[in-house]
C-alpha cells in the first residue's frame, strides 16, 4: 500500500480502521463469562 499511494498516511489510517473494528468483537471476546451461563438480566434458560 505504501508504494501504491507513495506515503504512509493511508496504510496508517488502514491499519487504525481496522484496529477499531477488530475491538468490537475483542470486547465480546473478552467478557469475564463462562459458556453455558446466563448473562445478568436473561431471562432465557441456559441450554447445554
Amino acid at each position: 500500500m505504501h508504494d501504491a499511494t507513495h506515503g504512509w498516511t493511508a496504510p496508517g489510517v488502514l491499519v487504525i480502521a481496522v484496529s477499531v473494528v477488530l475491538l468490537v468483537p475483542g470486547f465480546g471476546a473478552g467478557r469475564d463469562r463462562r459458556v453455558g451461563e446466563e448473562a445478568p438480566g436473561d431471562r432465557r434458560t441456559a441450554t447445554v
